[in-house]
């Protein structure tokens, strides 16, 4: 009821009013006890219906003002509502809360090992993203993005056009010439080529990486791109290297 009251912004009364006359009607029922009772649609015809019913510019309109009711009555509960707030803020005019609360849905559903719905969250996400001015503050947003869908890409064996969402992200870190983010995707485009089974493409990566690690003195990065590069040359047989 709360979530009601917000966003049809009617006097209690008047909205119990309407209420009542669409369970008479038998288009909803009503679930729980008042105030704390729910509404629900008896057939999902009847929803699509009343949905399809109104201009395109009202539904964006509802569905921005249901996002922004759930934020301000369950900040506390937030993330139990991510994915609900992707959902309602991608269907309104706000891209950018839309790729908001898309990328933390990616990272929840990662969390959860729900990898597959995590990449679908990210790749939205994206989209989104593109939707927004082309600033250096939504291409750092979207380089952030590619790195969050690489630990599910490899985990799920680097499906799809895994490598084509890589190569975005490098040429992206070369766009803003950013020589930590463009040593990263080395890395993550080396150890793509390292799953493939191409160790001559994935040394290649990888070597070129640890150059561009040396020059920007990233200690964080040395050991994991170490071993992986020393994976590839076990897979090369250059032992000694």
């Amino acid at each position: 009821n709360d979530l009601i009251n917000e966003v049809t912004n009617l006097p209690e009364e008047e909205l119990l009013t309407h209420l009542s006359a669409l369970k008479d009607s038998e288009l909803l029922y009503e679930r729980g006890i008042y105030p704390q009772s729910t509404y629900v649609f008896k057939h999902a015809l009847t929803q699509d219906v009343a949905y399809n019913s109104l201009i395109l510019k009202r539904r964006k309109e509802i569905h921005e003002k249901i996002g922004r009711a759930i934020e301000e009555i369950y900040p506390e509960r937030m993330e139990g509502f991510y994915e609900m707030l992707a959902h309602h803020y991608s269907k309104s005019d706000n891209p950018q809360k839309a790729f908001q609360f898309l990328k933390l849905s990616g990272n929840k559903t990662t969390r959860s090992h729900s990898l597959w719905e995590a990449l679908s969250f990210y790749r939205q996400a994206i989209e989104k993203l593109k939707e927004l001015p082309e600033t250096e503050e939504n291409k750092r947003g979207h380089i952030e993005v590619i790195k969050l869908m690489e630990m599910p890409m490899r985990l799920l064996g680097y499906p799809e056009d895994s490598l084509n969402v890589i190569l975005e992200g490098e040429k992206l870190s070369k766009e803003l010439r950013d020589s930590q983010a463009i040593a990263v995707f080395s890395a993550l485009i080396g150890l793509y080529y390292t799953h493939a089974g191409d160790a001559e493409q994935a040394k290649k990566y990888l070597e070129n990486c640890v150059e561009q690690i040396e020059n920007v003195q990233d200690i964080n990065l040395i050991a994991p791109i170490a071993f992986d590069l020393g994976v590839s040359y076990l897979i090369k047989g250059e032992w000694s290297k």
